[in-house]
C-alpha cells in the first residue's frame, strides 16, 4: 500500500495536533509537512510531492483557498477542506474539492473522507482532476476574502448563530476586537468574522467609520452624544446605549474633529 503523502495546513496548534493524532490511526497516511501559514503551505506543496492537503479556510491573516497560487499544475494535490462554517464546506464539496470536515473534526468523519481520498487516488490523480481542484478553490478565494466585501460595494460577510450573513456596512453600528476575531454589532445582533480591526478599518468607508481606541471602531451615523469624563476624555454614546471611551493615543485626533464640528475624517 503506497503511503498517502499528506500536508496539514492549519494555523491553530491544537487543531494541527488533533488532526495529526487522527491521521496517525491510519497506517497509509504519512504527514510530510505541518504548516500554519499560507506561505509555508505553498512552499511545502512546491518542494515535495503531496497527495493530500488538509486545508483550513483561514491561515493566519490569509484565505486558505489562495494556497495553490504559484503551485505548478502538476503538483496540485487532492484537498480536504476543514472549516467551522457549513456554508463554506458545502460549496467546496460541490465544486469537486475532495471532501470537507466540519470542526471539531470527528474521527469517523475523517475516516470517511480518507476512504474517498483513497478511491480517487486509485483512480489516478490526472491533470484533469488537478485542474478541477484548482478551479474549485479559485472562486472560493474570491468569494470569502476575510473581512472584505462579497464583491458588491458596501457589504461584509460575517457569521451569526452558525450561518453566514451579508451585512450592509451602513447597518454596522460598532466593531470591536475579540481575540482573533472582530465582532460586528448590527441589526440588533452580534456577528463575527476572523480578521483584525486594522484590516476592517482599511476596508470600510473612511468617512463613515471612526477608530476610537485600539479595540473599537464606530459608525458615526449611530452617535447619539459625546460626553466628557472627569479627566476630560471624550466618551461616545451610541443609539443603543453603548458607551465607548476614546483611547489615550486617539484623544488629540478625536478632539480636533469635535472642535472642528467634523466627526467624519476628512479625505
Amino acid at each position: 500500500m503506497n503511503p498517502i503523502r499528506t500536508v496539514i495546513a492549519e494555523d491553530e496548534a491544537p487543531a494541527r495536533q488533533w488532526l495529526r493524532g487522527l491521521c496517525s490511526k491510519h497506517r497509509d497516511i504519512r504527514i510530510v509537512a505541518e504548516c500554519s501559514t499560507l506561505s509555508e503551505t505553498s512552499q511545502a506543496l512546491r518542494s515535495q510531492e503531496t497527495d493530500l492537503l488538509l486545508l483550513d479556510i483561514h491561515l493566519g491573516p490569509h484565505v486558505g483557498f489562495r494556497v495553490l497560487e504559484g503551485v505548478p499544475a502538476s503538483a496540485v494535490p487532492l484537498v480536504i477542506v476543514t472549516t467551522a462554517h457549513d456554508q463554506y464546506a458545502v460549496k467546496a464539496f460541490e465544486k469537486n474539492a475532495v471532501d470537507y470536515l466540519l470542526k471539531p473534526v470527528r474521527e469517523e468523519r475523517l475516516a470517511l473522507a480518507l476512504e474517498r481520498t483513497r478511491r480517487r487516488l486509485n483512480a489516478g490523480l490526472t491533470s484533469e482532476v488537478r485542474a478541477e481542484i484548482r478551479a474549485a478553490l479559485e472562486p472560493m478565494q474570491q468569494l470569502f476574502q476575510r473581512g472584505v466585501s462579497t464583491g458588491a460595494p458596501g457589504r461584509v460577510i460575517a457569521e451569526h448563530n452558525g450561518s453566514l450573513h451579508v451585512l450592509e456596512t451602513s447597518a454596522i453600528e460598532m466593531l470591536e476586537t475579540s481575540g482573533n476575531y472582530v465582532i460586528l454589532h448590527a441589526n440588533g445582533g452580534e456577528y463575527t468574522l476572523r480578521a483584525t480591526l486594522q484590516e476592517m478599518q482599511e476596508s470600510l468607508p473612511a468617512k463613515q467609520f471612526l477608530r476610537l481606541n485600539r479595540s473599537v471602531i464606530i459608525n458615526v451615523t449611530f452617535i447619539e452624544r459625546i460626553d466628557r469624563d472627569a479627566d476630560g476624555a471624550h466618551e461616545f454614546v451610541l443609539r443603543a446605549g453603548r458607551r465607548v471611551r476614546v483611547g489615550r493615543s486617539y484623544r488629540n485626533t478625536i478632539a480636533e474633529l469635535i472642535r472642528g464640528q467634523g466627526l467624519l475624517p476628512r479625505q
